[in-house]
């Protein structure tokens, strides 16, 4: 199970504070282990009670930047263990307690990887929506199957085309292809043999 609960950030945040400060008095490792565990709990904060609606590209960042700190935090109390300030045990919890934000933030990582792909769909559901809306009546069965298998396969010679209807005629493929052109429902690039349609 992975912590995920405001409070518990907060409670371990405290509790590295308290043993870092049994390092010894200046020690450049307790300031940026507190500094490390100040940056987590700061990301923590804004991915999880944010008022503030952050955009995607944004939240991305933060489950990035916060990964990226909790790698060093534990690398740092790898040292710092090593240097027996303090009792081994403080550390193991420590260690502990930080690894249980790792899933909770690859959790994060991963639903805002799937929010951002079901988003891109949906714009290209939208856009194809847009651009066959009004006419979608005036184009027949076999073009609107056209342009699907251009927007799944991409870029397509006229023959390719043919091969995903096999129950027209290669001529017929190209009457539709031009048809649809003619509509500005697909471009063209190339010439001759080397013509290729996409949408």
């Amino acid at each position: 199970m992975y912590m995920s609960d405001k409070e518990d950030f907060i409670k371990l945040t405290l509790a590295l504070y308290r043993v870092t400060e049994l390092f010894p008095k200046n020690e450049p490792l307790k300031l940026k282990l507190r500094s490390l565990s100040l940056d987590i709990l700061s990301s923590l904060n804004l991915l999880e009670g944010n008022p503030v609606s952050l955009l995607p590209k944004e939240k991305d960042e933060i489950i990035k930047k916060g990964l990226q700190d909790l790698e060093l935090l534990k690398g740092y109390l790898q040292v710092a263990k090593e240097q027996d300030w303090v009792d081994n045990r403080n550390f193991l919890v420590l260690e502990r307690e930080y690894s249980r934000l790792q899933p909770y933030l690859q959790y994060l990582e991963n639903e805002s990887l799937n929010t951002r792909e079901k988003q891109q769909s949906k714009n290209k559901e939208n856009k194809r929506e847009e651009r066959l809306g009004p006419i979608d009546d005036e184009i027949s069965g076999f073009q609107k199957k056209i342009l699907e298998i251009l927007e799944q396969k991409g870029k397509l010679k006229a023959g390719e085309v043919s091969q995903f209807l096999p129950e027209l005629t290669s001529r017929t493929v190209r009457r539709h292809l031009k048809i649809l052109k003619a509509k500005k429902l697909i471009e063209i690039s190339g010439n001759g043999p080397q013509t290729f349609y996409k949408t």
